[in-house]
């Protein structure tokens, strides 16, 4: 789908995005495949680039030695995660479907580097779902109270 000339694009968005894949493919080589595969598909490398990147390689060393260790690397891509973002564009199921490829770990490090429960009302649950209906519930909420907030506000402009 190509988007027109007049077309506008929400740029912050697109390079969060970005961001945020950017660390996926770091991890997962079969996105990292997907991704080179639909650049090259897009005619977006040059000759030379399209060669580094699909040469042969060994596989990423997960080794404690890696250039991003395995924690901070968790708090990095849930750090990316724009909630708001994801529930204006996509609703609830959008959210849902997005944290349901998160573990329990993963979903309790997005709570702890996002900041959404400072009363640590979340330390002892254990299941994914849960989190992802706290999470959820806070997403929902900020969302509404934005949109009111806007209404209430729109006699000054």
């Amino acid at each position: 789908m190509a988007l027109e000339m007049d077309a506008q694009v929400n740029t912050r968005l697109i390079a969060n995005l970005l961001r945020g894949l950017a660390i996926d493919v770091e991890t997962n080589a079969l996105l990292a495949r997907r991704v080179v595969e639909a650049l090259i598909g897009a005619e977006l490398l040059d000759d030379a680039t399209q060669e580094l990147v699909t040469g042969e390689y060994t596989t990423v060393d997960e080794s404690p030695n890696s250039t991003i260790p395995p924690g901070m690397l968790i708090g990095m891509q849930v750090a990316m995660i724009d909630l708001p973002t994801l529930y204006r564009t996509g609703g609830e199921e959008q959210v849902r479907e997005r944290l349901g490829t998160l573990e329990v770990v993963a979903l309790k490090k997005l709570i702890q580097v996002q900041q959404l429960d400072p009363e640590k009302k979340t330390a002892k649950l254990r299941s994914a779902a849960k989190l992802v209906d706290f999470i959820i519930e806070l997403v929902t909420a900020q969302v509404q109270q934005e949109n009111e907030l806007s209404k209430t506000a729109s006699w000054m402009l």
